[in-house]
């Protein structure tokens, strides 16, 4: 596997490489930990939807997967603070966010969040686990939420490989 984050041929891959880092708080992606690499490169290639939050502002950096399953998320959120663009969500998630940043990994089962995607908004019921990065025991870089669309029955397989 290549040390590149962005490399492949992944949809979200093409983003990135895309994406001004330089424009957002965590800078230009050549001045960024080997931690951060390495999970970003665990996001980009995992099938299931994730979810990375980066630093005490919980920087969002998310793979095609939770782009796909949330619909409402796009390229001006990378980057960012989550608590900037999901706020409605805030109060909700903020607890979650800060139990996995003080070392603990947590899940919890919501019966229907709302997402919007293809245009209409709809309420899917989701399985969310919340778990540390650590950069260094006992240090905490970051939160990884992986996500599971309980109604979703089956995926189609998605070939990819780096090139």
């Amino acid at each position: 596997m290549s040390l590149d984050p962005f490399a492949g041929e992944r949809p979200q891959t093409a983003t990135f490489r895309a994406h001004d880092w330089s424009a957002t708080p965590l800078g230009a992606e050549h001045t960024w930990s080997a931690s951060l690499r390495r999970s970003v490169d665990h996001i980009l290639w995992s099938d299931f939807p994730n979810l990375l939050l980066w630093g005490p502002d919980l920087l969002q950096l998310y793979n095609e997967s939770y782009h796909e399953l949330m619909g409402n998320v796009g390229p001006s959120e990378l980057g960012q603070p989550i608590r900037q663009s999901a706020s409605q969500d805030w109060d909700l998630n903020a607890p979650y966010y800060a139990r996995a940043m003080a070392g603990e990994t947590v899940s919890r089962e919501d019966p229907g969040v709302a997402v919007t995607r293809n245009g209409k908004t709809e309420r899917v019921p989701l399985t969310l686990s919340y778990s540390p990065i650590f950069t260094a025991r006992p240090v905490v870089g970051g939160v990884l939420i992986t996500v599971f669309e309980a109604s979703r029955a089956e995926t189609a397989e998605r070939p990819y490989s780096v090139s």
